[in-house]
């Protein structure tokens, strides 16, 4: 919580100084596909196994609906950062 008010104070700010601009339809699709992917984990994360089996597929499972969801939603910023990393394999 206190870091989002530190950053939100900071772009506030930075925006005086530094041309910022935002699409806020990228920025709400990113910041959707975020709390899918934290309720995704919440919900994995609770179920009762061992500690490691459960990191990895809680993990495993966020990024899978990320990515997911991004790609559902068309969200651009992920389709570029998925070009480039096609570029450097």
């Amino acid at each position: 919580m206190s870091e989002t008010i530190v950053n939100g104070y900071q772009l506030i700010k930075m925006k005086k100084i530094v041309d910022i601009r935002f699409d806020i339809k990228i920025v709400f699709k990113s910041v959707f596909s975020a709390v899918l992917m934290g309720v995704s984990c919440c919900l994995v994360g609770s179920i009762e196994t061992n500690l490691l089996l459960s990191t990895i597929i809680t993990v495993v499972s966020g990024i899978v609906v990320y990515i997911i969801s991004n790609i559902l939603l068309k969200n651009e910023m992920a389709f570029q950062i998925l070009t480039m990393i096609r570029k450097k394999i």
